[in-house]
């Protein structure tokens, strides 16, 4: 097991090193720049250039920049967004409100997507698991963005359960109540893909000895589904659970807009609408290390649940 985590630590050491290059190129192509700013003093213009080696060679800059990140945790200044704030004391300001909606998403999207997993797959051919089953296909195939939309709508300037905007000045009762919408809107379509795959894996399990075991000894379809069935649709569930963290993480850079939330998925968008290119990288190495962090811990959980996974290099016999 240590050496399949070490082997996998040095794949994704390498992939983040990979990406973080990538994304310093592609900003440093982008067209226009901070410099391009006529309110930018000539002294500011020159620190500026100073700091970021302009002058130097490509390699020579991002070397500089890679050094100043791992070793000092700078990523530079914000110039646009908060001129004068460090980046890293940006992220940190933004950074526990994007924590709180995603990690509430994710908490509400697995239980969920169990619950209706199991209720789909003991009740396939029956309503109840033909109305599940169409409702997660709606979830699945209705964009994140949609949803908060609709939801905006019809649950907060409709009906007025909950508010349609995050309010941070309010109390912690009605700014929780404002978060209820937006981490709804993420977790929709991840609780569906939990369901389908959970459904499938169940109802393939039904044909399995030791469920008809499980059934003869005369436990319930439900006892024997939660008890004997999950264990073995378990072990497929475990990637997913990375697939599902990405998909909240990227759909909360368009839910903290609609829903007006200062987050990480809001600052990333503003910086690159206003050019503020140390912001904007400083986010998407943010971005980068927490879904390799994620797939990291989820190779882990795969290897630890299926001993074959590590003993094969992360392929199955």
């Amino acid at each position: 097991m240590f050496i399949y985590a070490i082997k996998r630590l040095a794949a994704l050491v390498l992939t983040f090193f990979t990406v973080i290059v990538l994304v310093f190129c592609v900003i440093r192509l982008m067209p226009g720049n901070v410099f391009d700013d006529p309110d930018l003093t000539s002294a500011a213009r020159e620190v500026l250039a100073e700091r970021e080696m302009t002058g130097r060679p490509v390699l020579l800059q991002l070397a500089d920049y890679i050094r100043r990140a791992v070793f000092y945790a700078d990523f530079g200044v914000s110039l646009k967004i908060d001129p004068g704030v460090p980046v890293f004391s940006v992220l940190k300001q933004r950074l526990p409100i994007t924590v709180i909606i995603n990690f509430a998403a994710l908490a509400l999207a697995l239980p969920l997507g169990i619950l209706l997993g199991v209720a789909a797959a003991l009740g396939r051919g029956a309503f109840s698991g033909k109305a599940v089953v169409f409702v997660t296909v709606m979830c699945v195939s209705v964009p994140s963005f949609v949803v908060a939309a609709l939801l905006q709508y019809f649950a907060a300037y409709r009906l007025g359960l909950a508010p349609g905007l995050y309010m941070p000045s309010a109390g912690f009762f009605e700014r929780s109540r404002s978060l209820a919408l937006p981490v709804l809107a993420l977790a929709l379509a991840p609780a569906a893909i939990v369901t389908r795959l959970l459904r499938a894996e169940l109802i393939d399990a039904q044909n399995t000895d030791f469920m008809a075991l499980a059934r003869a000894k005369g436990l319930s379809p439900f006892r024997a589904a939660v008890n004997h069935g999950l264990r073995y649709a378990i072990v497929p569930l475990i990637p997913v659970l990375t697939l599902m963290f990405t998909d909240i993480l990227a759909g909360s850079l368009v839910i903290e807009r609609i829903f007006s939330i200062p987050g990480m998925g809001r600052v990333l968008i503003d910086s690159i609408t206003a050019k503020d290119h140390s912001l904007t990288m400083a986010v998407l190495i943010f971005y980068t290390f927490v879904e390799l962090a994620a797939m990291f811990l989820a190779d882990l959980a795969l290897g630890a649940a299926d001993p074959r996974i590590r003993l094969t290099g992360g392929k199955t016999a």
